[in-house]
């Protein structure tokens, strides 16, 4: 089931896949990941690239962190930032 949301999640976002299998997000946007296990569960934020091998999600940080998480332990994925035709997302603050 993952593997079919982390594509439609990469495929919303456009990201280009390279050659060594990596994803990379275009620049602007990130994702994050949710995981749980055992009734603890993991988010791991401002993802911009992500690769997915044997059961195991690789997700690098805009921070250049990596992340090493089984597959199965993840349940969502959330898109932050706008696209590349515009609407750039929400803007922290107030509104008036």
């Amino acid at each position: 089931m993952i593997d079919e949301i982390l594509k439609v999640a990469l495929d919303a976002a456009e990201a280009k896949h390279e050659s060594d299998g990596w994803a990379v997000l275009p620049e602007g946007r990130t994702l994050s990941l949710h995981a749980g296990h055992e009734g603890v569960g993991l988010n791991v934020t401002k993802v911009e690239a992500i690769q997915v091998t044997s059961g195991l999600v690789r997700a690098r940080t805009i921070k250049g962190d990596t992340f090493l998480i089984p597959a199965k332990a993840v349940f969502a994925v959330a898109l932050e930032g706008g696209t590349k035709a515009g609407g750039g997302g929400r803007r922290a603050g107030f509104l008036g």
